[in-house]
């Protein structure tokens, strides 16, 4: 064989090795993405909890598509009969999250009538129920699945 035919057989061996270990990795990523989702399904159940604990009303969780979000997973929406109320749930959730998950949320905002808590991976809403319509974010997410917490819990439905 001529130098050029074993250099093209170098480069071939070179592209299947690489090939191989881009699939190699892509393996490991997809279990690692679905072990990160499943970690994430606990935890907005566990803030599902803390919302009916707290007396919050009309608990939703959406299960968020790419083109609903494309950064988060999950959102918890619940309403609440005051801005006490809505408060008492965002600091419970809070601090649950931390000391029981070691999370902190990267974002707070707090507006009179609506509390946004943004984990990343998961979003939790608290309204008070004027603020909860006109806003409609169970409406304006058209391709998630909604559910009251005893459904996303249940292990038939996913």
């Amino acid at each position: 064989m001529a130098r050029s035919d074993w250099e093209v057989i170098n480069v071939l061996a070179a592209v299947i090795f690489i090939a191989f270990l881009v699939h190699l990795n892509w393996d490991k990523l997809s279990r690692r993405q679905s072990r990160k989702i499943k970690h994430t399904r606990l935890v907005v159940r566990a803030v599902a909890a803390i919302c009916t604990r707290m007396k919050g009303h009309d608990i939703r969780i959406l299960e968020l598509t790419p083109t609903d979000s494309a950064l988060a997973d999950f959102s918890v929406v619940t309403s609440a009969i005051s801005h006490l109320q809505a408060t008492a749930i965002a600091d419970e959730v809070e601090l649950r999250l931390k000391n029981d998950w070691g999370l902190i949320p990267i974002s707070d905002n707090r507006n009179v009538g609506w509390i946004l808590l943004d984990y990343a991976d998961f979003t939790v809403h608290i309204f008070l129920a004027e603020q909860r319509a006109f806003y409609d974010i169970e409406g304006s997410r058209k391709s998630a699945k909604s559910f009251i917490p005893a459904e996303f819990n249940s292990p038939m439905k996913h």
